[in-house]
C-alpha cells in the first residue's frame, strides 16, 4: 500500500499526560476535557486518532486532529492508501527520548528532557514541506504508525450524544431549578471553593513532621536540602528506611510529590538512599515573595536574628545581607548549633518569621562530629502574601523534638567521676589529726581508735598497711 505523510499544516498533535486512575471509558471522556483545553475548537466536523504511549514511566495520550473534509479530500485522492505524520513516526523511533527536539518538514518534534514531556508544535507557514508520495519515508514503519486508519471517525457516536444533551439540557436544567432552585447555587460555590490552592506551610513545619516520621521508622536523616525556588522541592539524604516505608511515609504528605527512588546503597545491611520531592501544584502553590526594604532598615531584623543564636550557643559562621548585588531579596546565615541548641535556634527562627511575615525560603541541615554538631545554612525573604504565615501543621510541638532525633544526636548522659582513695593511702591524710587511744595491727592491716575533741565519741577505722 501506498504511505502518505500528512503535512502539518492539515492537523495538529498534542500529547496529554493520562492520571493512573484513569481506565477504559474514562480516558475518553478525559482526553476530551483536556482537548477542549488545548484546541481552538473541538467539534463534529473534527476526527481525532488517539494512541497510547509510555515515556519515562509517564503515560501519554497522542491525540491527532484533523477536518472531516480534509482527511475526506485525502481519501478520495488517495486510495488504498496509509495515512501518516512525522510525529507518529518520530514517536517510534528508539533515539525519541535521548535525540532531542528535531526539526522535521514544517514542524519540531522530540522529548524535552527539561520539561519531561514530548511535543510536537507546527514552524513557520515558509517552512517547505515535501509532500510527494513516500517521500522521506522509511521503507519498513510499525503498523501503529498509522493515523485516521478507520474508514469512519469515531466522532459520530460523540456528536450522536452531544446532539441528545444539548436537546435535553435545558429541560433537565428547567425541571431540577423548580424543585431545588438552592442546590444548584450551592454546588457552584463548593467548585470555587475547592479550585482554591493552599499555600505551602513553612518548611519547618515540614521539617518537624518528616523528622518525626523519619524517627520512629528507626531511620536517620543524614543532610536535609529544602529550595523553594528550585525543583525538586525538597532532597533528602538518609539511611536505615525501606523504599516501601518511604513511600507509605510520603504518601501522608499531600504538599509533596514523591519521586522515584533510582539508587539504593547498603552498608551493614542498612539501605542509604537519596529521595526528592516536588510539590503538588494540583492541591498547593508557593508563597509569593518581594524585596526587602533598604538595608538600613532591615539590619534591625538580622542583628536581632544573629544576637539570639549567639545566645543559644550557636556559632555564626557567615552571612549575606541584603543589598544592590542581590537585589535586596534575601537574607542569608549559615551557623553551627551545637546538640539541642538546633532546636531552640529553629523554633526561634520560625516564630521571628511569623511575627515579622518573612518566609525561609532554603534550608540546608547536616550534622557533624559524631552526631553532636549540626551545620545549618538558611535564607529568608519577605512575604507578599500574609495567609501564607499562618499556614501550619497540626500538633506541631510535639513534632519539634523530634528533629535533632531524627539526625541522630542522642542525649549523652554526664557521668559523675567518684575519686577512689588509694588502700595503701595513710589514715592521717582522711581525717584530721585526732589522738589516738589504741591501735590493733596484724601482718595485713590496723585499727586505729579514736576519741574525738567534742562529745566524747570513739571513731574506729581501718587502715590496711603498705
Amino acid at each position: 500500500m501506498k504511505k502518505i505523510i500528512l503535512p502539518r499544516k492539515d492537523h495538529d498533535v498534542y500529547f496529554i499526560p493520562l492520571p493512573l486512575k484513569k481506565r477504559g471509558r474514562k480516558i475518553n471522556n478525559y482526553v476530551t476535557e483536556q482537548l477542549e483545553k488545548k484546541h481552538p475548537a473541538i467539534t463534529p466536523s473534527l476526527v481525532i486518532d488517539l494512541k497510547k504511549y509510555i515515556f519515562n514511566k509517564k503515560t501519554w495520550i497522542m491525540a491527532t486532529i484533523i477536518n472531516e473534509a480534509v482527511l475526506a479530500e485525502y481519501r478520495v485522492l488517495n486510495r488504498n492508501t496509509i495515512f501518516l505524520t512525522n510525529t507518529s513516526i518520530a514517536v517510534q523511533k528508539k533515539d525519541f527520548m535521548d535525540g532531542g527536539i528535531k526539526t522535521i518538514d514544517d514542524e519540531s518534534i522530540g522529548y524535552d528532557k527539561n520539561k519531561n514531556e514530548p511535543v510536537s508544535f507546527p514552524m513557520g507557514t515558509d517552512t517547505k514541506f515535501n509532500n510527494s508520495e513516500n517521500a522521506g519515508i522509511p521503507y519498513r514503519i510499525p503498523a501503529n504508525c498509522s493515523v485516521f486508519g478507520k474508514k469512519f471517525p469515531v466522532k459520530t457516536a460523540a456528536a450522536i450524544l452531544i446532539a441528545a444533551i444539548v436537546l435535553l439540557l435545558p429541560i433537565y436544567l428547567m425541571l431540577k431549578a423548580q424543585e431545588y432552585p438552592a442546590v444548584k447555587i450551592d454546588k457552584k460555590e463548593d467548585i470555587k471553593e475547592e479550585s482554591v490552592l493552599k499555600t505551602l506551610p513553612p518548611c519547618t513545619d515540614l521539617l518537624a513532621g518528616i523528622s518525626k516520621d523519619i524517627y520512629m521508622e528507626g531511620g536517620k536523616i543524614i543532610k536535609w536540602e529544602y529550595n523553594d525556588a528550585a525543583e525538586p522541592l525538597l532532597m533528602i539524604k538518609m539511611a536505615g528506611i525501606k523504599t516501601t516505608d518511604i513511600y507509605r511515609i510520603f504518601n501522608n504528605y499531600d504538599q509533596l510529590i514523591l519521586n522515584d527512588i533510582y539508587d539504593v546503597t547498603y552498608n551493614d545491611d542498612k539501605p542509604y538512599l537519596d529521595i526528592n520531592l516536588n510539590l503538588n501544584n494540583a492541591l498547593y502553590s508557593k508563597p509569593v515573595y518581594n524585596s526587602f526594604n533598604t538595608q538600613e532598615l532591615i539590619l534591625p531584623l538580622t542583628c536581632q536574628i544573629s544576637e539570639k543564636f549567639k545566645q543559644y550557643g550557636a556559632v555564626i559562621l557567615s552571612e549575606v545581607l541584603p543589598s544592590a548585588a542581590n537585589n535586596n531579596n534575601f537574607y542569608k546565615i549559615t551557623f553551627n548549633a551545637k546538640d539541642k541548641n538546633l532546636l531552640q535556634s529553629l523554633e526561634f527562627l520560625t516564630e521571628f518569621c511569623r511575627d515579622n511575615s518573612i518566609g525561609i525560603r532554603n534550608l540546608d541541615i547536616s550534622i557533624q562530629n559524631e552526631g553532636t554538631n549540626f551545620l545549618v545554612s538558611g535564607s529568608l525573604a519577605q512575604y507578599d502574601n500574609y495567609n501564607a504565615i499562618n499556614c501550619t501543621i497540626d500538633n506541631q510541638n510535639e513534632k519539634d523534638n523530634f528533629i535533632p532525633l531524627a539526625f541522630g544526636y542522642s542525649e549523652k548522659t554526664e557521668t559523675k567521676i567518684i575519686k577512689e582513695i588509694p588502700q595503701t593511702q595513710k589514715l592521717t591524710e582522711l581525717i584530721p589529726e585526732l589522738p589516738p587511744i589504741g591501735i590493733i595491727r596484724d601482718s595485713s592491716s590496723q585499727i586505729t581508735f579514736f576519741r574525738e575533741n567534742t562529745g566524747g565519741k570513739i571513731k574506729v577505722k581501718e587502715n590496711y598497711a603498705q
